[in-house]
């Protein structure tokens, strides 16, 4: 890697991206002092202000009802970002990863778009899980059984060609074959 994109990659005005290459392109431990530091950084951050701007008085992002809208701007969307960050979850945070539970984590474990509250059946939907699955991975939830149920569903719903499709287990009434990189 040339030294200009390492320097780059290295700014401290971007405290997220310094601290993955520190610990994922470098290789140091995510307790060293350097990486510490730019995870402290990260709330200061202007876009991680914005995000969490985003949350009503009442601590959720909008919509009550469900995580996934508005779309992009809803709580399903801001925990994917702060997740890609590498926040440190904190309060706000982990409130809006059990309501995300609550409402959008279907009997078998799967995750589904449709909320709880606002849909008559919910859709088990891989996609939504395999990124919620790596969402909460990295804000901390690696060792809670919610999380485990859906990778053990991600499994199970795994095609032949060892991919998976948003459109599981059919598209417009037909069974899906094949994965897709969706």
């Amino acid at each position: 890697m040339s030294e200009a994109a390492l320097r780059w990659l290295l700014d401290p005005q971007n405290p997220s991206i310094r601290y993955q290459t520190l610990v994922d392109v470098l290789g140091y431990s995510s307790k060293s002092r350097k990486a510490i530091e730019a995870l402290e950084r990260i709330p200061r951050q202007s876009i991680f202000r914005r995000i969490m701007d985003g949350q009503s008085n009442a601590g959720y992002w909008p919509r009550k009802d469900t995580c996934d809208g508005p779309r992009f701007t809803g709580a399903l969307w801001a925990l994917i970002l702060l997740g890609e960050m590498a926040v440190l979850p904190d309060a706000r945070i982990r409130k809006e990863c059990e309501r995300f539970f609550k409402l959008h984590q279907t009997e078998n474990g799967a995750f589904s778009y449709d909320s709880r509250i606002r849909a008559e059946k919910q859709h088990d939907e891989p996609c939504l899980t395999g990124n919620m699955v790596r969402t909460l991975l990295v804000l901390g939830y690696g060792e809670d059984l919610r999380v485990r149920r859906a990778v053990n569903w991600m499994s199970e719903a795994q095609l032949e060609d060892g991919g998976w499709n948003c459109d599981y287990p059919e598209y417009q009434g037909v069974k899906v074959r094949h994965s897709s990189f969706m």
